[in-house]
Parts: C-alpha cells; structure tokens; sequence
C-alpha cells in the first residue's frame, strides 16, 4: 500500500477562513494543521481549533474535507478537531483502492488519539457519520458521545454521496475555473461563493497541469455494511444522538429503525439540507452545544 502525503497545506491555509471571520465580526482562534502515522499506513491530517483539549472531534462527507466545516467550528466556539479522512483533503490516499469503512475507522480513531488530547463528543456527517462510528467502536474510550448528522447505517449511500460529492473526469479540467463551472453545473443549489471557496481549499493542480480533487475518487466507492455497523451501534456503551436534516435523506423509517436499536437515543430535528453544516453551521451548533452542556 502506498502512503505517498498528499500536497502540504500552504502557509495562507487560513487565509480566507481569517477574511470570514474578519468580516462577521469573530475572532479567529489559534489554527493548526497536524498530521500523524496511522496503523493502515500512511497519515490522517486534521485542523485543530483553539488550545487544549479538544470538546468536539469532527469528520466530514464523502467528498468534502476538514474546510467544509470551517463555519460550524467558528460557530462552536470550542476547541475542537476537524479530521480529513482517508483519500480526503491532507490524508493519504490508500493506491490499493479499498477505503473500506473499518479501515477508515482505524485512520480515523489513530487521529483522535493523536489530536484531541483526550475524549471528546465526535460528530459525523453524512457517510462521514459511519466513518466516525467505526472509530469509536474501535477505541470508545476515546469517545464521550456519539453525534449522526443525517445518517443512519439503513441510508442511501448512493444518494448521499450525489448531494456531497461533484464527480470530476479523470482527466480534470484545464483550470480551478473550469472546474468551479463544473460544479456549479452538476450542483446548481451550491451558490457561487460556496463554491469558489470549495474549489481553493480542494482543488489541486496536477502534474499535468490540469486541475482535480484533493480527494482520491477511490474513497468514495466504499460500500457501508448495515448489519456491522447497527451491531456497532447497539453496543456502543456511549450516549449517541440522530441529527436530522428537515430536507435530508434520514426519513421517519430510519429514525424509527435508528430508535429500535437505540432506544435511549434521543433525534433531534435542524432546518436544512442534507449539508446540514453549510447550510445551518449556526443552528447546528447550538443543537451540538446543548448537548455538550
């Protein structure tokens, strides 16, 4: 398996997150990309937040990196850590192809021990979520409790995975441009400063000069297993919570069939598409502050 590291984030990483903040009125906390060895090969990179132990860890949707939760983080307001996935953003790509979920779930739990300091509440969205009860199915201890955000093991992945991801061809487009045109074509509900934003944190040039992901298109072939993982979620001895999406992909059937397994669970309903953390980052986070306390 090749751990080849993707690009190394520039030193201007933060540079438009530091514009937003300027603009809104926020003071921008103490930012910082890590990166550590994990035991699938290769490294996990995360942004961390603020100083001290993290409260919250973070992992983003298929085809999205640590950035597309840039807003939710400054609303938070917490120390916290935001992780790039396998195959996603800074981590490295796995060239043998197989993202499966139990192997993500070890990248992504090598990187809760390595950046949160000690346990904290981890949140997943969208396929994202599954990745993130992988992990603290593997090392719970590390986990105090467990967030879904609009995500069940019962969900449509394939359905997911077309409101998070913009397919690009294997053979890229001639400039960040031409991609941005892509994507608002294939995704005309994202609006042109989303995307412009999206295209200068994910995009790369190649060495062919053309532009692409920073995603390896691999990582989002994976297909979840429902019957581990809702075994996974039965037994995970942490409190665990449902945020749905009112105009998500989380229905009434699988929040009751979330509930049969989980019982003491408790859902909780935000106003907002499936990307719940771009479309509501505000009302999103006060629904993950309260239950932080």
């Amino acid at each position: 398996m090749s751990t080849d590291a993707p690009a190394i984030a520039t030193e201007n990483e933060f540079s438009i997150l530091a514009r937003e903040a300027a603009a809104a009125g926020c003071e921008l906390p103490r930012l910082r990309r890590k990166w550590v060895q994990t035991a699938m090969g290769g490294h996990v990179s995360a942004i961390l937040w603020g100083r001290g132990n993290a409260a919250v860890s973070m992992v983003a949707a298929d085809g999205e990196s640590a950035h597309s939760l840039d807003h939710l983080a400054l609303a938070l307001n917490r120390p916290l850590v935001a992780l790039d996935r396998p195959g996603h953003g800074y981590s490295s790509w796995w060239y043998d192809g197989t993202y499966r979920m139990d192997r993500a779930g070890v990248a992504v739990s090598d990187g809760l021990a390595s950046f949160a300091g000690g346990p904290s509440v981890l949140v997943g969205f969208s396929l994202g979520g599954l990745v993130a009860l992988a992990a603290a199915a593997r090392r719970p201890k590390l986990v105090t409790r467990l967030i879904l955000v609009d995500v069940t093991p019962s969900t449509d992945f394939v359905k997911a995975r077309a409101l998070t991801v913009s397919e690009v061809p294997v053979d890229g487009f001639p400039n960040d441009s031409a991609l941005a045109a892509h994507v608002l074509s294939t995704h005309p509900d994202w609006s042109a400063a989303e995307i412009e934003r999206i295209v200068a944190h994910d995009a790369l040039t190649r060495d062919d000069g053309r532009a692409d992901w920073r995603h390896d298109r691999d990582a989002w072939t994976w297909t979840p297993d429902p019957g581990a993982l809702w075994a996974a979620l039965s037994s995970l001895p942490i409190p665990i919570d449902l945020i749905r999406a009112s105009s998500g992909i989380v229905d009434d059937s699988h929040t009751a069939e979330f509930l049969r397994h989980r019982p003491d669970a408790r859902v909780h309903l935000v106003d907002a598409g499936h990307r719940v953390a771009s479309d509501a980052p505000a009302e999103l986070a006060n629904v993950v502050n309260t239950l932080i306390g």
